[in-house]
């Protein structure tokens, strides 16, 4: 067998398939190693394509954005040396494309693997199992208090996690599991975007009776364990936000389980035991998840640091509407005009407008939602049960991304954003599918007509 004949039988669509179906496997625990065969499989899911790139006119709009990205980086090369752009090299607003214009290709590319409900329920399978890793390092982290850092590949790979804060002063600590995700916002965020295909797995095979029913039943559940105890209130609305657009029953369990996690805080502000046994029960509850609950409070809202971070947000669009202040320019900003530091503007879509103009963010916005009404659209028209509940997770992992975006930027974790532009890419190709069934049944009724 000749080297071209080798190269032919690694570029098939099959071949790319499974190269696919691993980068779900690995992304999360070994993001090296998914990164790179997911890369592949882009490569391969580019080959032979009747739908090139410039013919599908849902790239239209990234294309779009893509130019304006570039715009706005070129333009910001002739800004004046200020204060503020004095410590700042514009050299960050080129690198911060890497982010962007290589997902508009993925969005494209991934398609050919996600085409037909068969493919997209084994991708589902593999984004539940994949997940396993994370969960084991959750309960290492919050059981066993295994810390690490652990070598992988001659620590080409590093799994490290810190221990939750206990509230002893001087602590270096994470507010809550984080696993080896090493922040519980990100996790949180993680854990959101996979619970729509684990319920949807879970729903399916109780419906079949299929033995594999208590394996991902156990999934389930441990990730709404965790997620609860990340602590993150953008998790934690994500949870919320899944139940309810799935249906009564599912959110009914929520609820259930919610009550069962809270139960020794409602205890303690009733006198119906004695204190012996609330001090004991309330000690149960990890420090970081008591802390959260008492800066619940609407007295707070006006002191909120999150407040200070999209007032100035929202000053520096105002100020740049066009094209953007440029890339990784807004903790500089903040640390000018508030004397104090915040990383980011807390909101992927005014991240965007900051960045590369209001225009790219508006455009942005505007074509997600196109894309989940379309395929909420087909999706409800859809017959085959299976497939629709299948079809609803693609789509409703995009709605608790969207929504956990609008409080905190979790996109620049590599896994978040990977993860995210390959279930945009699902919604495209059930859109892609439902159109191409349509046409078909058009064609046969007036053929028949």
């Amino acid at each position: 067998m000749n080297n071209l004949t080798v190269l032919k039988n690694i570029f098939t669509k099959k071949s790319g398939f499974n190269f696919f179906k691993f980068g779900l496997l690995t992304l999360p625990s070994l993001p090296l190693l998914g990164s790179i065969l997911l890369f592949i499989a882009a490569i391969i899911g580019s080959q032979k394509r009747s739908d090139y790139f410039l013919k599908d006119k849902y790239n239209f709009p990234f294309l779009l954005i893509g130019i304006l990205m570039l715009l706005s980086c070129i333009t910001q090369i002739f800004i004046p040396r200020d204060n503020v752009y004095s410590e700042w090299d514009y050299s960050l607003a080129f690198i911060s494309l890497f982010n962007w214009l290589p997902f508009f290709w993925v969005f494209w590319s991934f398609k050919t693997f996600l085409i037909n409900p068969k493919e997209r329920q084994i991708c589902t399978v593999y984004f539940t199992i994949g997940i396993i890793p994370l969960i084991f390092s959750c309960i290492c982290q919050y059981w066993f208090e295994w810390y690490g850092p652990f070598g992988l590949f001659n620590n080409l790979i590093v799994w490290f996690q810190k221990p939750i804060c206990s509230g002893k002063v001087y602590e270096e600590c994470v507010t809550g599991v984080t696993g080896f995700f090493n922040n519980p916002n990100v996790a949180g965020s993680y854990f959101t975007m996979i619970m729509p295909f684990t319920i949807a797995l879970l729903i399916n095979k109780f419906k079949r009776l299929s033995n594999s029913k208590y394996l991902y039943l156990s999934i389930f559940i441990s990730i709404i364990f965790f997620t609860f105890l990340t602590n993150s209130r953008n998790a934690w609305l994500g949870m919320i936000i899944i139940f309810i657009l799935f249906n009564r029953f599912w959110l009914s369990i929520f609820l259930l389980f919610i009550l069962f996690a809270l139960f020794p805080i409602i205890i303690n502000n009733f006198e119906l035991f004695p204190h012996e046994i609330k001090d004991y029960i309330f000690d149960l509850i990890p420090y970081t998840t008591k802390q959260k609950f008492s800066t619940l409070s609407l007295d707070l809202l006006n002191n909120m640091h999150r407040l200070t971070i999209y007032k100035t947000s929202l000053l520096m669009i105002i100020s740049k509407p066009f094209f953007g202040w440029g890339a990784s320019i807004y903790p500089i900003f903040y640390l000018l005009r508030n004397e104090e530091y915040a990383g980011h503007s807390h909101n992927l879509f005014f991240e965007l407008a900051i960045n590369y103009g209001l225009p790219v963010s508006i455009i942005f916005i505007a074509f997600l939602a196109f894309l989940l009404k379309k395929s909420i659209d087909l999706n409800n028209k859809n017959t085959n049960k299976t497939i629709q509940i299948f079809d609803q997770a693609w789509y409703i992992s995009t709605i608790v991304f969207i929504i956990s975006h609008l409080f905190d930027v979790q996109y620049f974790d590599l896994r978040i954003s990977i993860t995210f532009w390959i279930v945009l890419s699902g919604i495209r190709a059930i859109i892609f599918e439902e159109e191409e069934n349509l046409k078909t049944k058009d064609r046969i009724i007036r053929e028949n007509s």
